[in-house]
């Protein structure tokens, strides 16, 4: 069964108008799948995993476009970095929109290669997990609240993991804050290991696309905030296999019902904006006293709380709903 992806019009939208297109996200999120379905046949596709490939691209990359001739698709450009201050040259040349699509991991490396390599030239968007809206066939579009719609293997190698067996603590661990805000000491003596590991390999687990870290809302007039970000499992069931939770009946009956509830609805909202091309205006607001916005939507200067109707949050003056 086919389930169109919100980024569909994006992806097209872009291409349209950008020599490059890469299509970052976690594996087995799609990337490869979406992309051939948007090529039709009508675009040469090479992935990186074949080897005899990726050895061409890597010591001939010259050569490599001269045997694969754009428009072009290429697979798990993260395993080929040479080959991209050659894609710059080629449509430096050329300067035909839409000539190159990659897909890759979402990983330090790739975006610091991509950056330096193509600035100007590409376009990036983020791939997730599949959307509830787009299991239920409902329409694209960022999500902004109203009345009718209220709000209710690459890692390892990014962190040069030597102890799998404590990574996977440390996993398990992030897993139990999904939904709250984020204390890298406690995290740290849970999964056995100090704060400054505990809060870069999170970054790490960010930059891959598996935990989507919320900021908090700032502004100068918003006194007494916290600044610790809360933590978010982009895959709800991922989270809930590293917690061992069997099957929903259980979940939704244990102690961490509301907090898999909230990181389902966050991550919704978040892929809305995601699929739209758009970086999500997403934060939260907690004061020392506790009280605490679950979410916080900055959207064309109107701020939107999770309470429900659109309301402003006035900065500088006193809310006790705040």
């Amino acid at each position: 069964m086919y389930i169109k992806r919100h980024l569909e019009t994006t992806i097209e939208k872009l291409s349209g108008c950008c020599k490059v297109l890469l299509v970052t996200g976690p594996r087995q999120v799609g990337k490869t799948t979406l992309l051939r379905r948007l090529a039709e046949g009508n675009r040469t596709y090479v992935t990186m995993d074949d080897i005899n490939v990726r050895s061409l691209a890597m010591t001939e990359p010259g050569l490599f476009l001269q045997r694969y001739k754009p428009p072009l698709l290429i697979d798990e450009i993260q395993m080929a970095p040479k080959l991209l201050p050659y894609i710059k040259m080629y449509v430096d040349e050329h300067g035909n929109n839409g000539d190159f699509w990659l897909t890759g991991s979402h990983a330090f490396d790739l975006m610091e290669n991509v950056t330096e390599s193509l600035a100007g030239r590409i376009a990036i968007v983020h791939l997730l997990g599949f959307s509830h809206a787009e299991v239920a066939g409902l329409g694209a579009g960022a999500f902004v609240p109203e009345e009718k719609f209220l709000l209710q293997r690459d890692v390892r190698a990014l962190t040069q993991v030597n102890d799998e067996l404590q990574f996977y603590r440390f996993l398990c661990a992030a897993a139990s804050y999904t939904g709250s805000m984020i204390n890298y000491a406690a995290l740290a003596k849970e999964a056995e290991i100090t704060a400054p590991t505990a809060k870069q390999w999170l970054k790490v687990l960010a930059a891959a696309g598996l935990v989507y870290l919320l900021e908090p809302f700032m502004h100068p007039n918003l006194k007494y905030g916290v600044k610790a970000p809360k933590v978010y499992f982009t895959d709800t069931g991922l989270a809930a296999y590293l917690l061992r939770w069997s099957n929903a009946e259980i979940l939704e009956a244990g102690a961490m019902s509301s907090s898999f509830l909230e990181t389902w609805a966050v991550m919704e909202i978040y892929k809305s904006f995601s699929n739209c091309g758009q970086i999500p205006p997403l934060g939260y607001y907690r004061d020392f006293n506790s009280r605490e916005v679950e979410l916080v939507l900055n959207v064309d200067g109107s701020i939107h709380t999770s309470f429900g109707d659109p309301q402003k949050l006035q900065p500088g003056e006193r809310n006790e709903e705040v």
